[in-house]
């Protein structure tokens, strides 16, 4: 089992800023463990969430795309 961590080791772990890891969580996007009143985060769940992003691309942009070209 790995360590859980806080939003600025995740944030800094992404790169990305710790705001951005709260909206996350708070919309319920981002994986984390509920501790009572703290949320933390196991960099291997959060790793596996932004692997599984990057293989289903982004369908906005697509479409984006699409629409542009035609």
């Amino acid at each position: 089992m790995s360590r859980l961590v806080d939003a600025h080791a995740v944030a800094k772990h992404l790169g990305v800023p710790v705001s951005w890891v709260r909206e996350q969580t708070r919309r319920d996007t981002l994986p984390y463990v509920p501790l009572g009143r703290y949320r933390r985060y196991d960099l291997e769940s959060v790793d596996a969430w932004w692997q599984d992003l990057a293989h289903a691309g982004n369908p906005a942009a697509a479409r984006r795309r699409r629409s542009v070209s035609v």
